[in-house]
């Protein structure tokens, strides 16, 4: 029965089990590297962040790359970040903008 039904949900999405974990990653190796590189960047290290401000500008400008380049969710990169809430991510993208840090992040990865 259970595999009548597996074969079932199969041919009517396209999509096996294999799929499903390959869909859930939304970057997750791209955004752990951006996170490496943007600490290396602005010279912190992992243990500085709970330290430092939730707003503070080094860390709200690798959240937004982190955002613009990959799908992570929110809460992934709020809680690496010691940003607080989840909703402080998109803030954080608005933000990347007019951040001095966003630009110096950007060309870090791009060498």
């Amino acid at each position: 029965m259970l595999r009548l039904i597996e074969s079932a949900r199969e041919s009517l999405t396209g999509h096996t089990r294999r799929d499903a974990a390959v869909e859930q990653d939304h970057g997750l190796a791209e955004a752990q590297r951006i996170f490496e590189a943007g600490l290396r960047c602005c010279e912190l290290r992992e243990a500085d962040l709970p330290t430092l401000r939730k707003g503070d500008a080094r860390k709200l400008a690798i959240a937004g790359v982190i955002r613009k380049r990959t799908a992570v969710p929110n809460a992934w990169i709020a809680s690496m970040l010691h940003l607080g809430h989840a909703s402080r991510i998109s803030r954080a993208a608005r933000a990347a903008a007019e951040n001095k840090w966003v630009e110096r992040l950007e060309g870090f990865l791009a060498k």
